[in-house]
């Protein structure tokens, strides 16, 4: 899903006394040491920071330009140094024997009879950590226990010891008085969806009597070993990214003497992630930005009268001559039409009539940005600015378009000229955070990174998660610009990417930047952020497939502005439907969710596809209103015109084309189906769908 997302505020204005001209540098430098520290988990010297730069710089006008980044460092710093590390103990029922978070790694230990963390879920015991990394399970003095070591989705592996009772010298055997076997079960689910099961069996010998026995199954990255007694008894191969839960069956209440010891850096953050949850919800109850920020502060946003428009505001549609109505009126019909050169055009003819018409220049800037255009609208809205600095509507489409463009420095300086020339801080506000968001990312406690050719992968999980979602994105980039050749894109900066624990620490973030409900969303593209947005979820396939679909959004968005809606969505979900569960890229192949929601199942009618003149039209907020619907037609319409005939795969070259060729959607879109009767094209989409 690519987010597009922006609001309003209302203004006020302040005004307060002028300073030397270098002392704003200096509270910069000063706010971005403050910044540094609270990226590294200084929380008390971060803030301790911050409070010494805004008693040395009190009552100066520049300092509320930057009220955004204030409040941001203020309410991360007052949270986090009162909440203090998270105890990891608190988690566990059992003893916490070692703990390192530098890897993740625990050890566990559980007394015979004594309290655990192993759960009934229906005929098992499973333990409550989900491991990440190597683990490994011991048991002593259980006779015959059955370990379920990794456990996902359809995917199992199951390791089972027991003994085989002689009788005495009349058995042929009777030299081995006691032999034991272990046993591995194993159910994997091919690249096909086909299970595939498989059984292997190791007798060997032992004279160790009950009380002298050891269990223990090891789990490493390819491999299941079972020991017994500290001796090898067998080992059997596993996907390399099968990990999953750890089980016991169910045996009576005692699951004797049992130690636990691996890595589980994801199910910690996730649990750390909860207990933030549990804590940011009551400390937001509390949080008044007022009650940290000094006084003097206060005083100049709370006590500032409003500000009177300057002299020379320039003119409003309704002040025009009678000429400069009606092109003003033809400018808003074209700009509802979505005739863009048609707006360019008259509001060009009404500014040689009034060259100062500030929504006349707001409409214009709207339409050069719709045309491809975005350096000739930052041009108009950069005049605009310059002549009234307090323009609030044009200030925040400036904005806009800095953020758009990745230029975050530039929008925390418009809006320091702003609040300096009278715009309100608080009106500001949210443009300040979401810029220094693009620069900083989360603050998160503990911050893991792994850099690659063309990203930049940080996440509060582990380095090992950032290094598998970077490979996966390099996986995605390479096959999308194979494909479609969509052109080079600035190699010289790397893609962001932020993978967060949990939903907590992910919905507060993306609250200043994403109008709807983030709750349903796993990942989001911010164009805004220029930040690709990533939950932790199990399965691993369901991360992998957030990845690729928001990577594309992310290496398109560098590549167009605003392309159609449904382009841009049906090749996000064509592409990350492309990779088999083997590791390779198969080029249509079909996605069995979005062919399901479209066909139906037994007893469920599938969903009749919208006509194409209606669909091609939709925006943001209409695809998303019906987005089961639309994301599936999306898919199946990019599937059906690159896979269907040579006529329709001609549409989509063309389409393309004229889209990197600067024009816009319209015209592209005309370019392509033009010449097309779009209810025949729909029928014969119907056709392809039932067919795949």
């Amino acid at each position: 899903m690519l987010i597009l997302a922006f609001s309003l505020f209302s203004s006020a204005s302040v005004l307060l006394p002028c300073v030397q001209e270098d002392q704003p540098a200096v509270f910069e430098q000063e706010l971005a040491r403050a910044t540094r520290k609270m990226e590294q988990g200084k929380w008390k010297s971060a803030r301790v920071q911050l409070e010494r730069a805004l008693e040395s710089h009190a009552e100066q006008p520049y300092v509320l330009g930057h009220l955004g980044q204030i409040e941001l460092l203020l309410k991360r710093c007052t949270f986090w140094e009162a909440q203090g590390e998270i105890d990891v103990a608190s988690y566990f029922k059992g003893e916490l024997v070692s703990y390192s978070a530098a890897t993740g790694k625990l050890k566990l230990r559980y007394r015979e009879e004594g309290p655990h963390d192993f759960e009934q879920r229906g005929f098992a015991r499973v333990h409550a950590v989900t491991f990440s990394g190597p683990y490994s399970i011991e048991i002593e003095r259980r006779t015959g226990p059955s370990v379920v070591v990794c456990a996902e989705g359809q995917n199992s592996i199951q390791v089972g010891f027991g003994r085989v009772f002689h009788l005495g010298k009349k058995n042929p055997n009777h030299k081995k008085p006691t032999q034991r076997w272990c046993q591995v079960n194993a159910t994997l689910v091919d690249e096909h969806g086909e299970k595939q099961r498989d059984e292997v069996r190791k007798d060997f010998t032992s004279k160790a009597s009950l009380k002298e026995i050891t269990y223990k199954v090891s789990v490493s990255a390819d491999r299941v070993k079972a020991t017994f007694n500290g001796k090898k008894v067998t080992s059997y191969k596993k996907p390399r990214d099968l990990w999953g839960a750890l089980a016991l069956p169910l045996g009576g209440e005692n699951i004797g003497n049992v130690v636990v010891e691996g890595v589980a850096t994801e199910w910690l953050e996730r649990k750390r992630d909860e207990a933030f949850e549990e804590e940011w919800k009551s400390f937001e109850k509390t949080w008044k930005l007022e009650e940290h920020l000094p006084d003097w502060m206060n005083g100049a946003l709370e006590g500032a009268p409003a500000s009177a428009p300057p002299a020379s505001a320039g003119l409003e549609p309704s002040e025009l001559s009678q000429d400069g109505i009606r092109l003003w009126n033809d400018a808003v019909r074209a700009m509802g039409a979505g005739d863009f050169e048609q707006v360019v055009e008259k509001t060009d003819e009404l500014f040689e009539i009034e060259a100062d018409v500030p929504k006349a220049a707001h409409l214009q800037a709207q339409a050069w940005f719709a045309l491809r255009s975005k350096g000739r609208a930052i041009d108009v809205l950069e005049g605009l600015f310059a002549r009234h600095p307090t323009d609030l509507e044009g200030v925040r489409l400036l904005a806009r378009m800095y953020l758009i463009s990745g230029r975050f420095q530039d929008v925390l300086a418009t809006v320091q000229r702003a609040v300096a020339a009278g715009l309100a801080p608080t009106g500001l506000q949210d443009l300040s955070i979401t810029a220094n968001k693009g620069l900083h990312g989360p603050a998160w406690s503990e911050k893991h990174t792994y850099e690659s050719r063309h990203y930049r992968v940080s996440s509060d999980l582990s380095h090992s998660v950032c290094r598998s979602v970077a490979l996966e994105l390099e996986e995605t980039h390479r096959h999308v610009s194979r494909r479609l050749g969509v052109g080079q894109h600035d190699e010289t900066r790397r893609f962001q990417v932020f993978v967060f624990a949990g939903k907590a620490s992910y919905l507060d973030y993306i609250e200043d930047v994403f109008e709807g409900r983030g709750e349903s969303t796993q990942g989001m593209y911010s164009s805004y952020l220029k930040q690709l947005l990533v939950l932790d979820s199990e399965p691993r396939d369901t991360l992998m497939h957030t990845v690729r679909h928001e990577g594309f959004h992310q290496y398109f968005d560098a590549i167009l502005d605003a392309p159609p809606i449904w382009l841009n969505e049906g090749l996000a979900e064509y592409f990350a439907a492309s990779r088999t569960p083997s590791g390779a890229w198969k080029d249509g192949r079909v996605d069995a969710r979005r062919l399901g929601t479209l066909r139906g199942t037994a007893g469920s009618p599938g969903l009749a596809l919208s006509p194409l003149e209606r669909f091609f039209a939709q925006d943001q907020p209409s695809f998303m209103a019906d987005a089961q619907r639309n994301y599936a037609q999306a898919w199946a319409l990019v599937h059906f015109l690159r896979h269907s005939t040579v006529e329709n795969e001609g549409r989509f070259d063309a389409l393309m084309a004229a889209l990197l060729e600067g024009q816009s959607n319209e015209l592209a879109m005309r370019a392509a189906f033009g010449d097309a009767d779009l209810e025949v094209l729909r029928e014969a989409l119907e056709r392809y769908v039932q067919k795949l």
